[in-house]
């Protein structure tokens, strides 16, 4: 299917971009990537009439790691995540960057783009919510700033407005450490996943220290599991702890029935997947090798 006409605009900045969704707003749609918009415009999912592609703006594609945080630009792809030297506390990053559609989606899907499109069995949102991450959000004559957690307000839809740009997200570095992991429970390789969990974790000795929880596929949107953070921070990694910690997760999360798996399925799966991210997180702080991504 072909989809509705539309107004085409280059964006030449990222000041140009925004005056044009300022004046065409709430009628506008960003293009960066594509690889999601495309797809809703041939279903004619959405029709706007305004596309404003910010694809050219090379400024805005960049991993930049300064004192205190990483920062991503609106046009940082996957494929740039996957390839970035990371620490290991942000092995989380590669890990979901490697199991992300396939070759040519990582290739031109961006990660502000896909955490804008919202899809609740999005890889980034689990992830940089884990991360504490931090939305920066522009529009004419302001930038605001949003916990990647907070961003989402239900399947397809987040805070940002219609006269509004993600422009990057940034992450704080880590503790000194820190490890992390993410797993996908997806049906075949290269699928949208069922559930999925990421992990960020320090330890002190046998002590969880700190730790992080995003979850993906349970519900209308990401979240971030708080309850089962607190939790377990403080606590040993013992079965109990996370047995206990898994079961708040589930007691927190409404999980959908759709054609690839029934809520009861994902509810059920919630605790094995939980389990062994949070396991592979914690071989990595002992310094094993440890392969995450699908499960």
């Amino acid at each position: 299917m072909y989809p509705p006409p539309f107004e085409y605009v280059k964006a030449e900045t990222l000041s140009h971009a925004i005056d044009v969704l300022a004046t065409r707003a709430p009628n506008a749609q960003v293009l960066a990537g594509g690889q999601s918009l495309l797809a809703l415009l041939k279903l004619r999912t959405v029709n706007p009439g305004a596309i404003v592609d910010i694809s050219g703006l090379s400024d805005l594609a960049y991993v930049h790691e300064q004192p205190s945080s990483f920062d991503i630009g609106a046009l940082t792809r996957h494929v740039d995540m996957l390839t970035y030297d990371w620490p290991k506390a942000l092995s989380v990053l590669h890990d979901a960057a490697s199991v992300i559609g396939d070759v040519q989606v990582r290739n031109r899907g961006t990660v502000c783009g896909a955490l804008a499109h919202a899809d609740p069995v999005g890889d980034w949102g689990p992830v940089l919510s884990a991360l504490n991450a931090t939305a920066h959000i522009c529009k004419r004559g302001s930038v605001r700033d949003v916990p990647v957690s907070e961003l989402f307000v239900e399947a397809f839809q987040t805070v940002v407005g219609s006269d509004e740009i993600l422009t990057s997200v940034s992450m704080p570095t880590p503790r000194a450490g820190s490890t992390s992991a993410y797993l996908k429970l997806g049906r075949r390789i290269g699928d949208f996943g069922l559930v999925s969990v990421a992990i960020s974790l320090t330890m002190d000795g046998d002590v969880c220290r700190s730790i992080g929880i995003g979850v993906g596929g349970v519900g209308a949107t990401p979240i971030k599991a708080s309850e089962a953070e607190a939790y377990i921070s403080g606590n040993r990694l013992d079965d109990t702890t996370l047995d206990n910690a898994a079961a708040l997760i589930q007691g927190s999360v409404i999980p959908l029935d759709d054609v690839r798996a029934s809520a009861d399925y994902r509810l059920a799966m919630i605790p094995i997947i939980f389990k062994r991210a949070v396991r592979a997180a914690h071989r990595r702080s002992a310094g094993e090798v440890v392969a995450a991504g699908y499960v």
